[in-house]
């Protein structure tokens, strides 16, 4: 039982000092990595080559089984936005041969 909580409880702690969400650490998990290395390639400030651990766990994800699934678009591109379907939109016609059900 001590094992199991000491495995969470390091988990806990590289999900805090590597700035990772609960989706990082399933994709680390599933790269077999562990928490004691994902907190010793925490990159340091002579090391600004090296990616930091959320981008480096994307990347191998991405790379070992495809698309990562929690990817996003660059910040300098908008997502497309849906028509507006506000108070000046305009409903769509009705055709000539509808006949109400009732």
């Amino acid at each position: 039982m001590a094992g199991r909580q000491k495995k969470a409880a390091d988990w806990a702690e590289a999900k805090r000092r590597c700035r990772l969400n609960d989706g990082d650490i399933a994709m680390a998990k599933a790269l077999r990595m562990s928490p004691r290395g994902l907190i010793a390639n925490i990159p340091g400030g002579s090391q600004r080559w090296k990616a930091p651990v959320r981008e480096w766990i994307h990347h191998l994800h991405g790379k070992t089984f495809g698309k990562s699934p929690a990817t996003r678009p660059p910040p300098g591109d908008p997502p497309p936005r849906p028509p507006a379907a506000g108070p000046g939109a305009r409903p769509a016609p009705i055709p000539d041969d509808f006949e109400p059900p009732f």
